[in-house]
């Protein structure tokens, strides 16, 4: 029985060489998937990446041609508008006990925040909207223009970002650049789009080595299940991107077409003056007791201070909420231009 003794270690030897074989043989496939995991995984996550980038880029270059637009009608055709009808009720001595009474003696009524736009406006046209830099002009296109700059004498040019447009982590992401540069500003630690995607999350971190092959295929399961999580977030963010664009292209139509409409009043009006006398290039607010208008005078007037509101109020209709959300307004604006809702006065 003693020479058995060899041959019983000598296949107990063999089988423990046969099962570390296999052990080292599995641990090496583990390696391998885990290696696999992790390189789709990052494929992935940069193919997300660069969508949601292109995305983010595309709706940047679209509110700041909005904004320039905005800016160009506000201190152009509406500013025009606001100085004809000064001019205009400067020449119709209205007693102080009838404003009110009479809507069409309450042509020249002007709204202060309107009047302020259009100065806003005027002085950044003046100064040169180029110098306002993409950020401004994005936060010019996205937000409400009451409000959106620093107070600044007339005459001057306002380029400070104030108001939602300063504190919104949207804002400094879609004006600033990408979150790869460090585009996402001082609000760094916030979600943009209303919350849909969180902006430092985007890079996503985790991946830990481990000497185990077993851990580490672990670790590659559970990065990739992160990776799918913000993929998720950053398809969300590029469909949000995309319904801002959206809007952004009707409401600019809507507002070019109005500005049209405005343009042909202020011709209307300004033609209506000249034929009184009164030289567009005149002071308001001097009463002249000669000059005598029409009830058809006086609905010209009405309607251009009309459809001057008209403008006004959409030039000052926000897409964004400071959170990066589209707001109610915008919303329904969206509805009433897909339906072919047509705004007039």
């Amino acid at each position: 029985m003693i020479p058995l003794i060899p041959v019983v270690i000598g296949a107990a030897a063999a089988a423990a060489s046969v099962m570390g074989g296999k052990k080292a043989y599995d641990g090496y496939q583990a390696s391998q998937e885990a290696d696999h995991v992790k390189r789709k995984s990052e494929r992935m996550l940069d193919d997300e990446v660069e969508k949601l980038e292109a995305a983010r880029k595309s709706t940047q270059d679209t509110l700041a041609q909005l904004g320039e637009m905005k800016i160009r009608v506000g201190g152009g055709e509406l500013a025009r508008c606001v100085s004809l009808l000064e001019l205009a009720a400067g020449q119709v001595d209205i007693e102080p006990s009838i404003k009110g009474g009479d809507s069409k003696k309450d042509f020249g009524e002007i709204p202060s925040d309107m009047r302020q736009m259009t100065e806003n406006h005027a002085s950044l046209i003046q100064a040169g909207i180029s110098s306002l830099g993409s950020s401004a002009l994005v936060g010019v296109g996205a937000y409400s223009a009451v409000g959106m700059f620093g107070t600044a004498s007339t005459g001057t040019a306002i380029g400070t970002l104030s108001g939602a447009a300063a504190n919104s982590a949207t804002m400094a992401w879609l004006g600033g650049g990408a979150l790869s540069a460090g585009g996402l500003g001082v609000t760094g630690g916030m979600a943009v789009l209303g919350g849909v995607v969180a902006a430092p999350a985007l890079l996503v971190g985790g991946w830990m080595y481990a000497a185990n092959s077993e851990e580490k295929l672990a670790n590659a399961k559970e990065y990739r299940a992160t990776v799918l999580e913000h993929v998720q977030q950053m398809r969300l963010g590029v469909d949000r991107l995309e319904d801002v664009q959206a809007f952004a292209g009707l409401y600019e139509e809507e507002v070019d077409r109005l500005r049209l409409l405005l343009d042909g009043y202020n011709e209307r009006v300004s033609d209506m003056l000249v034929q009184k006398g009164i030289a567009e290039n005149g002071s308001a607010g001097v009463v002249n007791h000669t000059v005598q208008f029409s009830d058809e005078d006086l609905d010209i007037l009405c309607q251009l201070r009309n459809v001057g509101k008209l403008v006004y109020e959409w030039l000052d209709l926000p897409i964004l909420e400071e959170d990066g959300s589209m707001t109610d307004e915008a919303c329904a604006a969206w509805g009433d231009l897909e339906q072919g809702v047509v705004h007039s006065s």
